[in-house]
Formats: structure tokens, sequence, C-alpha cells
């Protein structure tokens, strides 16, 4: 008996060193996790899945595990093609543990030939933290000429101690295609940060070639792929530009032809529009924001507001106008151009256009809505109300928070900010 609690006094002793020493090694080496009990471990465990949570949410990485001190990019197109005078949408993320980002840069190649205007490219959508914005030079060409480079600033001050997840969208418009534009048919673009690279490749689908029409309503701002909806930029209103098309290809003689626009709620003529380049002549000069455009045979347009400057009228609210343009012969094609302000925020705009005279009364809707872009900043701190756990103690406290970004969750729906 007496041999048997000796054995079992010699167990405790042991015992009793081996936790001293782990208690003195976790102490030196500042280590935790060795002796946190289950359910501090489940805690801790709770915390990275929230982590985990929150850079999904952030950036849409959907199903993806972030390793502790990695970091991940993600890159998006909101459209599977491009087609003539389309919408292209791209999203850009990032989600880093923390302590992981450097001031390196953020590069995007995105191919000369698709981009319409090389200014809509120069603008982040993002959600006002401006954490990410345009080095200087905004952009650069690429050796072979092909393509326009990018150049990001992220500012990794928010990564210091803190996981972090934010993404931008770049938003612009392809140029108007025929199945006889000579043009790569399928687009790669590219993103690189930090030696990862992502690529996102869309092919290219024309339009028709030869339009023929009497009269329609056209407009040169994009398209929304996925509903065939045209793109009303509400921050840039020299991009919301219509043409009412008269006589294209038809060789049709008309008698006292009238064309008319009513603007719907929500939106005015820009009486302080710009012309549209491209376009020769030097009466560029606009009636109120709206000008006239002749076609000729040879494929060449030339301004000729000034011939008819008399003939324009536009009311004194900006809301409509006619144009009257008295007899069209069969060798004359026009376009009467003007841009459009948003002046409210509405889910749906539907323009109507007339064109009446001797021999017809035509009709051309136009249905548009506001272009969005809405990306997403947040930041996760963790905090821990002591940095050493002695063997005995059953739990530590673990604090989470989470910050979004300085326009405040209420304005999740207006994050929309062009930084250039």
């Amino acid at each position: 008996m007496k041999k048997i609690i000796s054995s079992i006094l010699i167990l405790i002793a042991i015992t009793v060193v081996n936790l001293n020493l782990v208690s003195a090694s976790m102490q030196e080496k500042g280590t935790v996790t060795t002796a946190i009990p289950n359910d501090t471990k489940n805690t801790v465990t709770k915390v990275s899945k929230n982590r985990e949570v929150l850079f999904q949410k952030a950036n849409g990485l959907k199903n993806k595990t972030l390793k502790s001190n990695s970091f991940d990019l993600a890159f998006s197109s909101k459209y599977n093609q491009i087609i003539s005078s389309g919408n292209i949408d791209l999203t850009i993320s990032l989600a880093a543990d923390s302590n992981v980002l450097t001031d390196s840069m953020l590069q995007i190649s995105i191919p000369k030939e698709i981009v319409a205007n090389v200014g809509q490219i120069q603008h982040l959508i993002d959600d006002g933290s401006q954490i990410f914005t345009f080095a200087n030079p905004a952009y650069s060409i690429s050796l072979d000429g092909s393509s326009y480079i990018l150049n990001i600033k992220v500012d990794t001050s928010v990564n210091n101690g803190a996981a972090w997840g934010g993404s931008f969208h770049l938003n612009f418009d392809a140029p108007k295609m025929k199945a006889s534009t000579n043009i790569n048919p399928e687009q790669t673009f590219r993103v690189s940060y930090q030696g990862k690279e992502k690529s996102i490749i869309l092919p290219i689908k024309t339009a028709e070639t030869g339009e023929s029409v009497l009269f329609e309503k056209w407009s040169k701002f994009s398209i929304d792929n996925s509903d065939g909806l045209y793109l009303l930029d509400s921050k840039r209103p020299r991009y919301n530009i219509y043409h009412l098309a008269v006589n294209i290809n038809k060789n049709a003689l008309l008698h006292h032809v009238v064309v008319s626009d009513e603007l719907p709620q929500g939106l005015e003529i820009n009486d302080s529009s710009s012309p549209t380049g491209g376009i020769s002549g030097t009466d560029t000069a606009s009636i109120g924001g709206v000008r006239i455009i002749k076609l000729y045979e040879d494929g060449t347009r030339k301004y000729v507001t000034g011939q008819y400057k008399n003939n324009i009228d536009v009311s004194s609210d900006l809301k409509s106008f006619n144009v009257s343009l008295g007899t069209v012969n069969p060798s004359d094609q026009f376009l009467v151009e003007y841009s459009v302000v948003v002046t409210e925020e509405l889910p749906i705009y539907v323009n109507v256009s007339h064109l009446v005279s001797d021999e017809v009364n035509r009709t051309s809707q136009n249905t548009a809505k506001l272009k969005e872009g809405i990306g997403s900043n947040e930041y996760l701190t963790k905090e821990v109300d002591k940095t050493i756990i002695a063997a005995d103690e059953k739990k530590t406290n673990v604090y989470l928070s989470s910050d979004f970004t300085k326009s405040g969750v209420e304005k999740r729906n207006n994050f929309q900010r062009y930084i250039g």
C-alpha cells in the first residue's frame, strides 16, 4: 500500500513539474495555443470563421478560404460577353490577413481596341474610403502598344494590425462594333498585385451591319448586357448622348419634317454639352444643347447646326425640343444630337421621340436606367484581454470589431464615387 501511495505522489510531482515547464515555455515564447482549453480554442475558431465570412462578404470570394499571413486577389466581370456599345464592368477585390500587404502597385491591363473613351477608364468606382487611388501617371501603354496599363495605389496602412477586405469597379463602354469591324474576337483583361495575377477572357458579339432606318432614337452610351437597358451616367452627363436618326440608308423623300422629343421625369437637356469628337466642321455650337449632324455618302459626318438655328426650339425648362428639317431628300441623312443631365434618381427612364411629315408619322422609344457601381471595404480587428494564458485559466475573452468605411452603413446604396 505504501508503495502505491508513493507512486501516486511521484506521478503528481512529475505532473506539477511538467505544468510549470509548459507555463514557463509559453511565457518565454509568447505562445498561447498549447494550453488554451477547448472552450477557448472554439472561440478562436469562431474568430477565424468570422474573418473568412467578412472577407467573402467584402470581396465576393465565395467558398474561398484565406490562409493566415496571406492575401487573395479576385477579378470578375459583371457580364460574360462584350456587345457593340455595351457596358464593361470589372470588379477588383483584395482580402488580406493583418500586416500582409505592401506598397506594391496594383496594375490592370485593358485592351486598347475595346475602350471607346480612354477618359472612362481613368475613374475608380469605390465606396468613398479612398483606399484605392490612381498613381501618377494613371495609365501607360504596354510595350507592344496593344493595351492600357492602369496604375493603382493601395493604402496599406489599413492593413496594419487588422484583417482587411475591399473592392472597386472599373466601368467603361465598348466601341460600336459591326460584323465588318476588325477586332479580336476575344478580349483578355489582367490584374496583378504583389506577384499574383488574375485574368478574364470575354468574347465579342458584334452588331448587325448596315443599319437602315427612317426614324429611330439611338444612344451613344452603354447597354446593360443582362436586360438590354441603356445606362445613364448620373455624374458625367457628357456620356449621356442621344442621336435621333432620320432617313438613314432609306433614300426617302419627306416633306415638312419635324422631329420632337419630350424628356421623362428626372432628365433634362444638357445645354452646356460639348460636341462629339470625330465629327468634322466648325459649326459645333449648340442651340440650347441641341445639334444637327449631316451624314454623307462617303461616310463622313459634319455639324450643320447653324443652317437650322432658326428651326430649333428648346423649352425654357430644358424638358423638350422641336426641330424642323423641312424637306428631306433621298440623299439626306441626319442625326439630331443632344445629351441629358440626370436631375432625379429613378428606377427607370422611358423617353419617346417623334418624327412627323406629310408622308409618315414615326415614334421611337428608349428605356434607360442609372449606371451603378458599389464597392465594399470592411475592416475586422481582433483583440484579446491578455497576451499569456496560464495553465489553470479556463477562458480568455476575444473581442471583434467590424468597422465599415467612412461612408457609413446607412450610405451603402450611395457608395458610387469617382476618384481621379
